[in-house]
């Protein structure tokens, strides 16, 4: 609902997406925005609204470095699942 959509983008620090319908919803409530646009109508929204266009720059990107190895992750998500079923074994 509108009023949903209304919440969550007026609390929001910021937004980033490539979607025109995004972009249009973050600049109907005044989110700061910028897209990384995968269509011609996406980079000229951006450009009339002036959202920040992020097309030209090169992202690299980067292995998250977790706190905890795969295993122990794999482990907890494990046991968290077989709590949330009810403890199967």
């Amino acid at each position: 609902e509108m009023e949903d959509a209304a919440a969550l983008w007026r609390t929001a620090a910021g937004s980033i997406g490539m979607r025109l319908h995004f972009a249009a919803l973050s600049a109907i409530f005044g989110t700061p925005l910028a897209v990384l646009p995968y269509d011609p109508k996406v980079k000229a929204f951006a450009e009339r609204v002036g959202a920040q266009c992020v097309e030209d720059q090169r992202i690299e990107p980067r292995r998250p470095v977790l706190p905890v190895g795969p295993e122990a992750i794999r482990a907890q998500l494990d046991a968290l699942c077989r709590t949330a079923l009810g403890g199967l074994e």
